[in-house]
């Protein structure tokens, strides 16, 4: 091959891949942006709650179970109302979303529920003690960020979900910031830093 053609071959190689770079550092940089400076709206509503009864087992009251208790995930323009059970199928942090975080919501299994989140959660909130089952329907997972990070503490992939849902006859035990069969949306960002799934950041979206 002339030398020349090999040169400006190479040259042009060498552009493409410092392109790519910059591309990829910057969204990553962008992500990282989006998932940290957001911080939880202030909110000082006052909301009238049911009473919270520690015994009830909301799987027997016909009423709740004839609300939409399905899970729709939502990842651009594709919107899957998942009836079967199969999570796994729309990826494994739709999985850990809907058979772990959510699921553990609805059982008012706390312990469960506390294990969703990781150390750097903890830096700034509390594990809860407990809450009743919460009668969660109306339930909707949507990506809105993923992004690969390279830090001090390695490299590993954040995901950015929007998730809502309503809770039927709200009792104030677990969440005491909206209204019963109302939406307040809250933004979880979710990294595999550890080597498996866990909220690092839960933002609250500010009433509408």
């Amino acid at each position: 091959m002339d030398p020349r053609k090999k040169l400006k071959r190479n040259i042009i190689l060498v552009f493409v891949i410092l392109c790519i770079f910059l591309i990829v550092s910057y969204s990553a940089l962008s992500l990282m942006e989006t998932f940290m400076v957001q911080k939880n709206e202030d909110y000082s509503s006052s909301y009238i709650f049911y009473p919270s009864d520690y015994e009830k087992d909301i799987f027997s009251d016909p009423e709740y179970l004839d609300l939409n208790r399905y899970i729709t995930v939502v990842d651009g323009p594709i919107s899957v109302t998942v009836t079967d059970g199969d999570y796994l199928s729309h990826g494994e942090v739709v999985a850990f979303l809907a058979e772990k975080y959510i699921d553990s919501i609805i059982k008012g299994d706390a312990e469960t529920y506390n294990s969703c989140f990781s150390e750097k959660y903890y830096q700034n909130n509390e594990p809860l003690e407990r809450f009743t089952m919460q009668q969660l329907h109306n339930i909707t997972l949507t990506l809105e960020d993923t992004g690969k990070i390279e830090d001090g503490e390695g490299e590993y992939m954040l995901y950015g979900y929007r998730v809502e849902y309503m809770i039927h006859c709200n009792n104030g035990s677990f969440r005491y910031d909206l209204h019963s069969d109302s939406i307040r949306p809250q933004y979880l960002v979710i990294s595999d830093r550890t080597g498996e799934y866990l909220i690092d950041q839960v933002i609250t979206f500010k009433n509408s």
